[in-house]
């Protein structure tokens, strides 16, 4: 396995050992020099593996940023599953091959996902606790608005109340604190508040 900066080495581990859930699990299978189902939606807690269809090629399957997961995949075998705990959108590529790249998307939940202007809805944005040196980057909008940022969090969820009604979207993103490098942001969470 090859390392892209000895700074995120440690990473890895804190990354992929999470307890896997009760979540979906989800196959990409990689097809002559194609990731072929990307991008693909995963929720919190479900567990993402890839199938290596071809005969004779060996590939990997390797996150872009963060060392989050590298996996060699012979030809006709599958990865080990990896559970994604966090919101965000993670791009990931083949080293061998660099031209082949794929994405998984993970949105947030909230609850409830409608309510009125004095319900408190709780948005989670990850299964576990950012690692050391990582926050969560919450932005939102209302209606079809400018993105603006909103919140950091280290935890799991946090709180939204709001007097203004309307369609409010959030997105959030994995960020290292230290250099400003982020995963992409995560597919947009619709709230409802009526007054």
């Amino acid at each position: 396995m090859i390392r892209k900066a000895a700074a995120f080495a440690g990473l890895l581990l804190p990354f992929s050992t999470a307890t896997a859930s009760a979540g979906t699990t989800h196959v990409v299978d990689i097809e002559n020099f194609d990731f072929e189902q990307t991008p693909i939606t995963a929720q919190l807690g479900d567990q993402v593996h890839w199938h290596n269809t071809t005969t004779a090629t060996t590939h990997t399957s390797t996150a872009d940023l963060f060392n989050l997961w590298s996996f060699t995949i012979s030809h006709g075998a599958d990865s080990p599953d990896r559970t994604f705990q966090q919101a965000g959108l993670f791009a990931y590529h083949c080293m061998i091959h660099p031209f082949m790249h794929g994405q998984v998307k993970v949105p947030m939940q909230a609850l409830p996902m409608s309510g009125s202007t004095s319900t408190t809805f709780q948005i989670r944005v990850a299964n576990i606790t950012a690692p050391a040196g990582f926050t969560e980057q919450i932005q939102r909008r209302v209606k079809t608005g400018t993105w603006a940022n909103w919140k950091k969090t280290t935890g799991q969820t946090v709180a939204f109340k709001t007097s203004t009604a309307g369609v409010w979207q959030f997105r959030t993103r994995l960020l290292h604190t230290s250099d400003g490098k982020a995963t992409g942001w995560s597919p947009w969470l619709a709230i409802t508040v009526s007054a």
